[in-house]
């Protein structure tokens, strides 16, 4: 009956054990404390979110499109996003807001598309996702530019919002008829 009794408690102890090591995580995460208002959290969430959609979609361009200007433009695309989403992961780090290393659920329903996409379908969509995505980032970007408090966050917008521009402009020419 002893032996019985030290094995069911020797497992419940394991048990809560486990669970403090799966759960501690979450919780310690809960706790944290960001720096940023909630506006700017949502904003550092979905810019993180959009910038690495924006990454796979351009890497799969490089991997998919036909045409030799869209493939230019997926690259400068995955570089400069590639070098932004960095700096926002610093910046993320050092104000206590937590990133999803998911890709957004309608972002990645977009990135099937694509992929299941061929010639120019795939090229028309990817472009259309291109100008939605920077048209999207530039709303988004320049009411963060007036809205925001965080002088890291506001310097980090109004670095970047010209490129958007830029890119949005670009994708717009490169739209196939």
């Amino acid at each position: 009956m002893k032996t019985k009794q030290i094995i069911l408690c020797s497992l419940m102890i394991i048990t809560a054990c486990f669970a403090v090591l799966i759960f501690a995580p979450t919780v310690m995460a809960k706790d944290e404390k960001s720096t940023l208002n909630p506006m700017e959290v949502k904003f550092v969430q979905e810019t993180a979110a959009s910038g690495m959609a924006v990454v796979k979609m351009a890497d799969l361009a490089d991997k998919k499109s036909q045409n030799k200007d869209i493939k230019a433009f997926a690259m400068m695309l995955s570089k400069d996003h590639g070098k932004a989403n960095e700096d926002l992961k610093m910046l993320a780090t050092k104000k206590g807001v937590p990133l999803s290393r998911m890709m957004d659920p309608k972002l990645k329903e977009t990135y099937q598309k694509l992929e299941a996409s061929e010639g120019f379908v795939f090229d028309k969509l990817l472009i259309g996702e291109f100008v939605r995505c920077h048209e999207m980032d530039i709303k988004s970007f320049k009411k963060s530019s007036v809205d925001g408090q965080d002088p890291d966050l506001k310097m980090f917008v109004d670095k970047l919002l010209p490129a958007l521009v830029a890119h949005g402009e670009k994708a717009k020419e490169l739209m196939p008829e």
